[in-house]
């Protein structure tokens, strides 16, 4: 059990860098997203009547992917680290909070919920069968 805790902590603080990229690249996703769909209703007010091109090869997803600057999870892991003076710590950012998690509470509520299960299920099939 100690060695479970150990490995989920160790899990958890090596991979925050990651959860942080991620949760970057997925926010920036939904900023431009509401930023296009400004801009289109801004469009659609100012141009009224006129005919509008149907063969636009915009859509959501490639526009996202060729104006967001680092889009790929390295490139935007260099980009957390240029912001700020933290360097490598920006990328570190909650790693405290997530080892608590992920980590120490995580692998506390296991074994309740094992017992749990166990409880219900000898209660059922002493009570059923």
């Amino acid at each position: 059990a100690e060695f479970a805790v150990f490995s989920a902590v160790v899990a958890a603080f090596l991979t925050t860098p990651f959860d942080v990229a991620r949760t970057r690249i997925l926010l920036d996703k939904e900023l431009i997203l509401e930023d296009d769909e400004q801009n289109i209703e801004d469009d659609e007010a100012i141009s009224i009547g006129e005919d509008r091109d149907t063969n636009d090869s915009e859509s959501s997803t490639p526009t996202i992917a060729s104006t967001r600057p680092g889009y790929s999870v390295l490139q935007t892991m260099l980009q957390i680290m240029r912001e700020g003076e933290g360097g490598v710590a920006n990328l570190f950012a909650g790693w405290l909070e997530r080892v608590l998690y992920l980590g120490i509470g995580r692998a506390w509520l296991e074994p309740v919920q094992l017992i749990g299960y166990i409880g219900i299920r000898d209660a059922l099939l002493l009570e059923w069968f």
